[in-house]
C-alpha cells in the first residue's frame, strides 16, 4: 500500500479491517502509543461495493456535489468514482477502495465519511 494515500482515520485491511491512527516510515499504527503496527506491504485497500456506496449515500450515475460532478460507475465488477470540475475536466481521483473514498469525501465536503456498517 502506498503511504501517500493514507491519513489518520482511514480504514484498510491487514487482513481484517483496521483504522489508521498514526503513519510511520515503515507502516501504520492503530493505537496512539505505536504498540500495534502493520507494515505497508501487509496492508490492502477495502474494495468499494455497491452496498457500501448506497450506505454512504452515493448513487450510480452523475451527481453534482459542491461544484464537482461525481460519476459513480460499475466497471469490470468494480465500483469506481471519478470527479469532474465540469463535464470535460477530469480530476485525477479514481476511487476503488474505502480509504480513497474517505479521502475524496473529506477533500470535497470537509468532513469525514459517516461510519459504515462493515466496521
Amino acid at each position: 500500500m502506498n503511504a501517500m494515500e493514507l491519513r489518520k482515520g482511514n480504514w484498510v485491511l491487514s487482513p481484517s479491517p483496521v483504522q489508521v491512527e498514526t503513519i510511520g516510515y515503515e507502516g501504520i499504527n492503530i493505537d496512539s502509543f505505536g504498540k500495534t503496527s502493520y507494515p505497508f506491504e501487509k496492508l490492502a485497500g477495502i474494495p468499494i461495493t455497491r452496498e457500501l456506496l448506497e450506505e454512504a449515500h452515493f448513487i450510480e450515475g452523475e451527481k453534482e456535489f459542491q461544484g464537482y460532478i461525481m460519476s459513480v460507475l460499475e466497471r469490470e465488477g468494480k465500483m469506481e468514482i471519478y470527479t469532474f470540475e465540469d463535464k470535460t475536466t477530469l480530476i485525477e481521483f479514481p476511487c476503488q477502495y474505502v480509504h480513497q473514498l474517505q479521502n475524496l469525501h473529506f477533500h470535497l465536503m470537509g468532513d469525514e465519511l459517516p461510519q459504515l456498517s462493515f466496521i
